[in-house]
């Protein structure tokens, strides 16, 4: 299950671009777990803890968008693929300790499980699911309470999204207070299985741990264009894709995988309808706030060379597109540092 908030990585080592440091736009989440530690929070805590609640929520709303529209039109050139309808569920555990109080008043959230967001256009928000429903069962198999309940939930829903179709049953509170239990008819689909995750930080970065993508809260920030955050995100997931991780490469060698990561992500985005002409331009800015980490990076190639490989790949991609040919990763052009 997506976490529903990531205050650190913890000693994780995370594969992809290097760090650039970049001054925080916006109140610390620090700040407020501070103020958290004792059971009477001031008002401008909660508010404060609000307003980052409301930014985070943003924040990952945004990126599941942009990243499903590639996870679901490069199902079939992923070797690890899921079945899913578009929502995410989060518990009271999710968050951390000293903050609970606040997430249980702010977003209704208790120790069950409920749905934290719905993805437009999915099958979920057609089918009429919303934020804030308890889940009760799927399939007519009810979900259990308690310590395991996260891991039955991913189980179960596991098991029934391998059928067509399955019936999710939910309860539903009014502004009155009163429950509806209600049941939604959900048709899952094959994705990409490498899903994308905010992480709160003040630091310009992007990675992948080899099983899931992590977009940092300032990247996504200086990364106003959805075009070009699909490209670092898509540069990600081939790096997970070509099992990078699995590799113990050189410096150089190491350049070459980047720029394999980059042409391998233009025809994930050409794949997505995404402009990648204009997901190209986004390297050649001055006011590229990635362009820093470049220069003075051993592991990564310069501007120059990134941008070479991408016209190379680029060329390719439209030679594939004029002949009325799929687009796989096979019509790539070795990389040439």
């Amino acid at each position: 299950m997506r976490r529903a908030i990531a205050l650190t990585l913890a000693g994780v080592f995370l594969y992809g671009c290097e760090e650039a440091r970049s001054a925080p736009a916006e109140v610390k989440l620090d700040t407020v777990v501070e103020k958290a530690d004792t059971p009477n929070m001031t008002d401008e805590a909660v508010i404060r803890f609000s307003d980052i609640l409301a930014q985070y929520q943003a924040l990952n709303t945004r990126l599941e968008n942009v990243a499903a529209r590639l996870q679901m039109t490069n199902a079939t050139l992923c070797p690890v693929t899921v079945r899913d309808a578009g929502f995410t569920v989060h518990t009271l555990t999710d968050y951390p300790e000293r903050l609970q109080q606040v997430a249980r008043g702010l977003l209704s959230v208790d120790e069950s499980l409920s749905v934290r967001t719905v993805r437009e256009g999915s099958t979920a928000a057609r089918a009429g699911l919303r934020a804030g429903d308890k889940l009760i069962g799927v399939n007519g198999q009810r979900f259990v309470s308690g310590a395991t309940q996260q891991k039955f939930y991913e189980r179960a829903i596991t098991s029934a999204f391998v059928n067509p179709s399955a019936r999710l049953t939910v309860a539903r509170m009014d502004a009155s207070g009163e429950q509806t239990v209600m049941s939604f008819k959900l048709k899952p689909e094959t994705i990409c299985g490498y899903p994308a995750h905010v992480v709160f930080d003040e630091y310009v970065n992007g990675h992948t741990d080899g099983r899931a993508v992590w977009i940092t809260s300032e990247l996504m920030r200086t990364v106003e264009d959805d075009v070009n955050l699909a490209l670092i995100v898509a540069h990600e997931m081939a790096h997970a894709m070509a099992s990078h991780l699995e590799l113990n490469p050189s410096d150089e060698a190491r350049k070459v995988l980047e720029l394999q990561a980059d042409s391998m992500a233009l025809v994930m985005l050409s794949r997505a309808g995404f402009d990648i002409e204009r997901a190209i331009g986004y390297w050649s800015r001055a006011d590229n706030p990635q362009r820093l980490s470049q220069s003075r990076s051993d592991t990564h190639p310069n501007i120059t060379q990134r941008l070479n490989n991408f016209e190379r790949a680029k060329a390719a991609i439209d030679i594939t597109l004029r002949a009325g040919e799929p687009l796989d990763f096979e019509i790539l052009p070795e990389p040439v540092l």
